[in-house]
């Protein structure tokens, strides 16, 4: 699918790339679309600016929602990802995103998506996966927080369930 949508760039042809833009926006709505294709017709979509932050912040927590299957959400994601945390780690509005959404499920749910969470950051690499928990440290937001505003104690006590989640080991060092 990635290589189809970059061969309609090489045509140039406004009129196919327009049926191409519909038909990803269609796959992203349609509840029995495949969920990895529906996750990466996301991201081309947002890739080429075709929805707004909020749209995909929207499309994320339904695909990800407890309505649906744990492997759903997993399969959405890695589509929406791909193998990579390049697309998540170079912006930072699609990063926000993630980190939000991540923040926002209860106790029980949380507990029920972590293993998605861990095979779909399983694809990472161990650079990858550092980096991100860097990013995550750093907050997502450029301007510097207010003196004060960082609860390290807070960060402390979530630094142990990143770790989990990104597969990272305390011995682990980038390759």
């Amino acid at each position: 699918m990635t290589g189809f949508d970059a061969a309609l760039d090489l045509f140039g042809d406004s009129q196919l790339l327009d049926g191409w833009f519909r038909t990803l926006g269609t796959l992203v709505g349609d509840a029995m679309a495949a969920p990895g294709v529906a996750g990466l017709a996301a991201r081309r979509l947002y890739e080429r600016s075709l929805i707004t932050a909020e749209v995909t912040a929207a499309t994320l927590a339904r695909a990800l929602s407890p309505s649906n299957q744990p492997s759903a959400a997993a399969s959405f994601l890695h589509g929406f990802f791909g193998n990579s945390a390049e697309v998540i780690l170079h912006d930072r509005v699609l990063f926000t995103i993630v980190d939000e959404w991540l923040a926002a499920p209860e106790g029980s749910y949380f507990l029920e998506i972590l293993p998605v969470l861990r095979r779909v950051f399983a694809n990472f690499s161990a650079v990858e996966r550092r980096r991100l928990l860097e990013q995550v440290g750093q907050g997502a937001e450029a301007p510097p927080p207010a003196p004060g505003a960082i609860n390290e104690t807070a960060f402390a006590k979530a630094l142990p369930l990143l770790k989990l989640i990104l597969g990272i080991d305390d011995d682990d060092s980038p390759a």
